[in-house]
C-alpha cells in the first residue's frame, strides 16, 4: 500500500501506532470466553462451520474457522477459570477477530482524516503540515477507538466490528482513488478493489451498501472539480424533496381510498401496485426536476442535471447490488433449479453463480464490439459488478454446509426454496418502513394512576400528565395549568406517547439514536447520557470540525454528511423499531458514529491550524496542543469507559450456561426461551463438549417446521408423534380452554416426591387447565377463554405426551409462565431450571437436589469481585441465582434450631458468592425480604447492614412508595423510629399531599410517644383522609398520649 512507502514513514508509524495501541487495549479488555446474545452462536457455528441465523455472515464463519484451526505454538497465559492456556480456548481465538478488525478500522480512520485534511490544505510539505494533519487524525482515530459502542463491539465475537472494518477500508480506498485516478490505470484498480471489498462486506453485514452514496459523491467531485459543495447539497436536497412529494402524491393517486394501508405494506406486497405508482411518480418527478432546472442559469443547469444523474447512478448501483445480487440471486437460483429440475440449493445456486460470472466475463470480452467508444467504461463497470459477485460467492458455504446436516442448521437452507427464504430473512417477517401506530388508550385505574403518567381527558381529548392522585381525584397538568378530574374521565396512553409523531420523535429519534450518540461523545452513566463523564468535549470537537470542513471543503464535507446521515437516521427509518426492544441497539449506528469521528479529527486539525496562524508553530508548541486534546478527548474517554468495557474477568455467560446444563439430569429435555439461555449453551455443547446429552429446545424456534424436524431426527432425538408431513403443515390451533390430562409414570418411579407435595392426580396422571396463549377472549356462552395455541404450545404438549416421563423435562427459569402452558403447579425448582414433576409441587423443592446444585455444583467466578463490571441486564439475569438460594431458605423454614442454622448458612453463602455490593439486588421487595430473613434468624448485624444499604448500589432512585416501605420496616420490625423518620421527613417535602406518606410519619411519631409532633401530622392526615379508619385510630392514640401526659 502507498502509505507503507518510505516517504510516508511518519504517517505509517503513526497509523501503526493507532493500530497496535488500540489492539492492545482491546485485547486487554476482551471477553476471555463466550458472551451473551449472538456471540455463542457465532463462535459455535464458526468452529463447526454450521449454519447460523439468517442471513448467515459466511465470511465471518470462514475467518472464525481459520483462526480456530491455527496450530498452537509455544505457551500462553493460563486462564484462571477454564484451566487452560487462553489461546487454546476456541472462544478466545474467535473473539480475537473483533479487536483485530476494530483496530484496523481505527488505523484506516487515521488515514482517512489525513487524506481529507490534505484535500483542503494541499499536499503535506513541511513539519507544520504534518503536525496539523497527523495530530488531528490521531485525536480523531483514538476518540472513536474508545467510544462506547465501538469499544463494545471490539471485545466480543460479533459481526459488527468486521462490518465497520469493511466500511473503513472502502471509504479509505475511494479517497485513495481520488488521489491516484490521474495516474493511468491506478484508478481502475482501486474501483475493482472497492467492488471486491463490497462483495466480501455484504457476506458479513449489509452496512457497506450505505457507503455507495459517499463513493458516488467522491467520484463526482473528482470528475467535476469546480462544483460548489453547498450548491450541490441544496440541489440534491431539492431533488430529494421533489421525489418525496412525488412519492406521496403518487401513493394518494394510485390508492386514494387506502393510502395508509399502502404504507403498511411490506416490500413483497407492493409488486402488483408499483406499475401505476411508477408512472405517476415518473411524471411528477420529471416535471418537477425540469421546472427546477429551468430556474437555474445555463451554466448551472448542466451541473444540476449532472447531480441528478449522480443520484441516479448511486441509486442504480445500490439497486444492482441489493436487488440484483443480494435479493436477485436467490430468485435466479429458484429459476435455475426449475431449469435443472433440482431442489438442491448447492447445485442451483452454484449454477447461478457460474452462469452469472460467465455472462459478465463474456460482456467484458465483447465490450469493444458492443460499444467501442465506451468499451473501457463498460468493461470497468462489468468487472466491478463481477468483483462484487465473486465476493458474494462465499454464501455458497452456507448451503454446502447445510447439505451436510450439522447440529446447528438454522432454517435448514439446503433446498432452493429454503435457501431463498433464508436469504430473504423470512422467519423474521416484515414490517412497513413508513407506517407507525405505536400508541393506544386504556381506562385509568388506581394501579396506573401514578405521577408522570401520560393521560387523555376523555371529555375534551386533551393530553396531559398525572401530577398527583388523591383517591378518585386526579390532578392533571395540561400545558402549564392544572385541572382536577375524576379517574373515570381519564384514559392512560398505554405506551406513554401522545401521538404517532410523539412516538417517532421521543422514542425512535431521541431514545434510539440521539441517546446513543450522546453515549459516544457526551458521556454515559448507566443507560442515560451524562455530560459529567466526558464534558461533551468530543462532541464539541466534532461540531467544530463539521463547520470547518464545510467552510474549507464543502464538497467532501457534504459526502461525509451523507455517510453520517445514511448510517444513522436512514437506518433508524428503515428499522422502524418498536418500543420496547429486547436489548440496546446502539451497535446498529456505529457507522454513523465513525463518520462523526472524521469531523472530530478535522476539528482537532482546525484548532492546530488556527494555532499555527496565531503563533508560529514549534514542535514543542504543536506537541503540547496535541497532548492537551488527546487528554481532553480520547484519554478521558479511555478513563471513563475502561471499567464498563473491561470484560477480562467476566465469565457469566459461560458459567450461567454451565450451571443451567448441570441443573438437568442425564438425557434431559430443556426448554429455553431466547438467545441468552440458548446460544451460550450451544457453544458449551458443540465446542467444549459439555453435557451434550441434554437436548436444548428453544421455544422461539419451536414455532418453525424446520426446527421441529431437526429435533425429531437429529441426536439426541426429541420424542414426538407427528410425521414429517404433519410437521410441515404445523400452524396455529383454534383453542378453547379445557382440562388436559397426561398419564402418570410407573408408580415405582414416583417415590421421590417430598412429603409436602400433594398426592393429587398421582395414580392416574396430572391434570391442568390449558388456556389459549394468543388472541384470548371470553366465550359469553360458556364463560371460557377462546383463542389460539402457538405451534410451540402444541409441541410442548406432544413432546410430554409421547415422552411418558421416560426422560426428565425442564423449563429454564428464564422461560416466562406464559410459555409453560399452565404447568406451574407441577414445576419444581431445581436451581436454574424447573423440572416437570408427575404430581403437584406447589412451592416445595427437593432440598437435597437444590443444595447440591446451588452450593456444590454451580460456579460463581468473580461475582464477588468489584473490579469486574456487570451491566444492568446481566445483573437482572443473575437475580435468578438469588431466587434459588432464597427458595432453599424458605424450604428450611424458620422453625427449629437445626433448620434455622441451615437457612442462615444458605443466606451467608448467597452473600459470599453473589454479594449485593457487586451484583445488587435489583428488586426492592426481594431486598427487604432478605433483610427480614436475617432479622428473624437473629443475625442482627447482617439485617442492619441490608437495611442501612437499602438505597445504595443502584437503588438510590427507587419510587416513593418503596422508600415508604423501607421506612415502615425500620419502624415496625426493627423499632427504629428515628431511622424511619430520617427517610420519611425529606419525602414530605417532595410529596406533601401523599396520604400514605403522611400516615407513616404520624404513626412513627405516635409510636415513639411524641404527642406534639404526632398531633401535627395526624391533623395533616385528617385533612387528606378524614374518614379513613387509620386516621381515626391515630387520632385516638394521640388523644391517649396527651391524656397520659396530663395524668403524669
Amino acid at each position: 500500500m502507498d502509505f507503507l512507502k518510505p516517504r510516508d514513514m511518519v504517517k505509517t508509524l503513526m497509523a501503526l501506532f493507532v493500530l497496535v495501541f488500540t489492539f492492545l487495549i482491546y485485547l486487554d479488555t476482551m471477553a476471555p470466553t463466550v458472551s451473551f446474545w449472538d456471540c455463542g452462536e457465532f463462535i459455535a457455528v464458526s468452529h463447526t462451520l454450521s449454519v447460523p441465523h439468517p442471513p448467515g455472515s459466511p465470511l465471518y464463519l470462514l475467518l472464525g474457522r481459520v483462526i480456530s484451526m491455527l496450530p498452537i505454538v509455544g505457551g500462553a497465559a493460563l486462564d484462571p477459570v477454564l484451566n487452560e492456556p487462553q489461546f487454546h480456548n476456541i472462544a478466545y481465538r474467535i473473539n480475537l477477530l473483533s479487536p483485530l478488525a476494530t483496530a484496523f478500522a481505527n488505523m484506516f480512520l487515521f488515514l482517512i482524516i489525513v487524506r481529507l485534511v490534505a484535500e483542503w490544505r494541499g499536499k503535506i510539505k513541511d513539519a507544520a503540515d504534518k503536525w496539523i494533519a497527523y495530530g488531528g487524525a490521531l485525536v480523531g482515530s483514538l476518540t472513536i477507538a474508545f467510544s462506547d459502542s465501538h469499544w463494545f463491539n471490539a471485545v466480543e465475537a460479533e459481526v459488527y466490528s468486521m462490518s465497520i472494518f469493511f466500511t473503513a477500508i472502502v471509504v479509505w480506498l475511494i479517497l485513495k482513488w481520488s488521489e491516484k485516478v490521474d495516474e493511468g490505470g491506478a484508478g481502475s484498480r482501486y474501483i475493482l478493489i472497492i467492488s471486491y471489498m463490497m462483495g466480501l462486506a455484504i457476506s458479513v453485514h449489509m452496512l457497506n451498501l450505505l457507503t455507495i452514496p459517499f463513493i458516488a459523491l467522491i467520484m463526482y467531485m473528482k470528475l467535476n472539480p469546480k462544483e460548489n459543495g453547498v450548491e450541490m447539497m441544496v440541489h440534491m436536497l431539492a431533488v430529494i424533496t421533489i421525489m418525496a412529494i412525488a412519492l406521496l402524491i403518487g401513493i394518494e393517486m394510485a390508492l386514494p381510498a387506502s393510502s395508509m394501508e399502502y404504507l403498511r405494506l411490506s416490500a413483497d406486497d407492493l409488486s402488483s401496485k408499483l406499475m401505476v405508482l411508477g408512472v405517476i411518480f415518473s411524471v411528477i418527478t420529471g416535471g418537477g426536476l425540469w421546472g427546477l432546472s429551468q430556474a437555474f442559469k445555463d451554466d448551472r443547469r448542466l451541473r444540476f442535471w449532472k447531480q441528478v444523474l449522480l443520484m441516479g447512478a448511486a441509486g442504480a448501483s445500490y439497486l444492482v447490488i441489493y436487488l440484483g445480487i443480494i435479493k436477485g440471486m436467490p430468485k435466479l437460483a429458484n429459476t435455475m433449479g426449475s431449469i435443472l429440475n433440482t431442489d438442491n440449493a448447492v447445485s442451483a445456486i452454484g449454477a447461478t453463480f457460474t452462469v452469472s460470472i460467465l455472462i459478465l466475463m463474456t460482456v467484458i470480452f465483447f465490450a469493444p464490439s458492443i460499444y467501442r467508444a465506451r468499451a473501457t467504461e463498460i468493461r470497468l463497470s462489468i468487472m466491478a459488478l463481477l468483483m462484487v459477485l465473486v465476493g458474494f460467492t462465499s454464501y455458497q458455504t452456507i448451503f454446502i454446509r447445510s447439505s451436510q446436516n450439522p447440529n446447528i442448521d438454522e432454517n435448514d437452507p439446503e433446498t432452493v426454496s429454503r435457501a431463498v427464504s433464508y436469504l430473504e430473512r423470512e422467519q423474521y417477517g416484515s414490517y412497513p418502513m413508513f407506517y407507525r401506530d405505536r400508541w393506544g388508550e386504556s381506562p385509568l385505574n388506581r394501579n396506573s394512576a401514578t405521577p408522570g403518567r401520560v393521560v387523555k381527558v376523555n371529555s375534551t381529548g386533551k393530553i396531559g400528565e398525572v401530577l398527583a392522585v388523591n383517591g378518585d381525584q386526579v390532578v392533571v397538568g395540561l400545558g402549564g395549568r392544572e385541572i382536577n378530574q375524576r379517574m373515570n374521565n381519564l384514559s392512560v396512553i398505554t405506551n406513554g406517547y401522545r401521538s404517532n409523531s410523539d412516538f417517532f420523535w421521543r422514542y425512535q429519534i431521541n431514545h434510539m439514536y440521539i441517546r446513543y450518540f450522546k453515549w459516544q461523545f457526551w458521556g454515559r452513566e448507566g443507560d442515560n447520557s451524562d455530560i459529567s463523564q466526558l464534558w461533551a468535549i468530543p462532541f464539541l470537537l466534532g461540531l467544530a470540525g463539521m463547520g470547518h470542513h464545510f467552510a474549507k471543503d464543502s464538497r467532501r464535507a457534504f459526502a461525509v454528511l451523507a455517510l453520517f446521515m445514511l448510517t444513522g437516521f436512514a437506518i433508524l427509518l428503515y428499522l422502524n423499531q418498536d418500543d420496547p426492544q429486547p436489548r440496546e441497539r446502539d451497535y446498529s449506528y456505529v457507522g454513523s458514529f465513525y463518520a462523526f469521528a472524521i469531523w472530530i479529527g478535522i476539528g482537532a486539525a482546525a484548532i492546530l491550524e488556527k494555532l499555527k496562524d496565531w503563533r508560529k508553530g514549534t514542535p514543542a508548541f504543536f506537541g503540547s496542543a496535541i497532548a492537551i486534546m488527546l487528554i481532553a478527548a480520547p484519554a478521558n474517554m479511555l478513563r471513563a469507559n475502561y471499567h464498563t468495557h473491561d470484560r477480562s474477568g467476566n465469565y457469566v455467560a459461560w458459567e450461567y450456561s454451565y450451571n443451567l446444563l448441570n441443573t438437568c439430569e442425564p438425557n434431559a429435555i430443556l426448554f429455553t426461551n431466547g438467545d441468552n439461555d440458548t446460544f451460550p449453551l450451544w457453544y458449551l455443547q458443540e465446542v467444549e463438549g459439555i453435557r451434550k446429552d441434554v437436548r436444548v429446545v428453544n421455544l422461539s424456534l419451536l414455532n418453525t417446521p424446520w426446527y421441529v424436524k431437526q429435533l425429531k431426527h437429529m441426536e439426541p432425538k426429541v420424542p414426538m408423534s407427528l410425521s414429517d408431513e404433519e410437521i410441515a403443515n404445523l400452524t396455529l390451533w383454534r383453542w378453547e380452554e379445557r382440562q388436559m390430562t397426561l398419564p402418570g409414570p410407573d408408580p415405582a418411579t414416583s417415590g421421590d416426591k417430598p412429603e409436602s407435595a400433594s398426592l393429587e392426580n398421582t395414580p392416574t396422571g396430572i391434570t391442568w387447565n390449558l388456556q389459549p396463549t394468543i388472541s384470548r377472549q371470553k366465550n359469553q356462552q360458556t364463560g371460557k377463554l377462546m383463542g389460539g395455541l402457538r405451534v410451540q404450545d402444541v409441541m410442548i404438549f406432544d413432546i410430554m405426551r409421547v415422552n411418558k416421563w421416560k426422560r426428565p423435562i425442564y423449563f429454564a427459569v428464564t422461560v416466562s409462565p406464559s410459555n409453560q402452558i399452565g404447568l406451574g403447579d407441577y414445576l419444581r425448582m431445581d436451581g436454574q431450571a424447573y423440572q416437570v414433576m408427575p404430581y403437584k409441587v406447589g412451592l416445595s423443592i427437593d432440598v437435597d437436589v437444590m443444595y447440591d446444585k446451588i452450593i456444590e455444583t454451580y460456579r460463581y467466578t468473580n461475582l464477588d469481585d468489584p473490579e469486574v463490571y456487570y451491566p444492568p441486564n446481566v445483573q437482572r439475569l443473575l437475580q435468578n441465582y438469588r431466587k434459588g438460594f432464597l427458595q432453599l431458605v424458605y424450604e428450611y423454614g424458620l422453625d427449629g434450631e437445626e433448620n434455622r442454622a441451615k437457612a442462615l448458612h444458605v443466606l451467608h453463602k448467597m452473600d459470599e458468592l453473589v454479594p449485593d455490593e457487586t451484583i445488587p439486588v435489583t428488586y426492592m421487595d426481594l431486598y427487604l425480604q432478605i433483610a427480614q430473613m436475617y432479622y428473624q434468624l437473629e443475625d442482627d448485624s447482617s439485617a442492619y447492614r441490608y437495611m442501612d444499604n437499602a438505597f445504595e448500589n443502584g437503588r438510590g432512585n427507587v419510587p416513593l412508595m418503596e422508600r415508604i416501605k423501607v421506612a415502615s420496616i425500620w419502624n415496625d420490625l426493627f423499632n427504629e423510629t428515628e431511622k424511619s423518620l430520617e427517610i420519611l421527613l425529606p419525602l414530605s417535602m417532595e410529596a406533601p399531599m401523599n396520604a400514605q406518606l403522611i400516615y407513616e410519619i404520624a404513626r412513627a411519631y405516635v409510636k415513639d410517644g411524641n404527642a406534639i409532633d404526632g398531633e401535627e401530622w395526624v391533623t395533616r392526615l385528617a385533612s387528606l383522609a378524614p374518614m379513613a379508619r387509620e386516621t381515626r385510630t391515630l387520632q385516638d392514640m394521640v388523644a391517649k398520649l396527651k391524656a397520659d401526659s396530663t395524668d403524669s
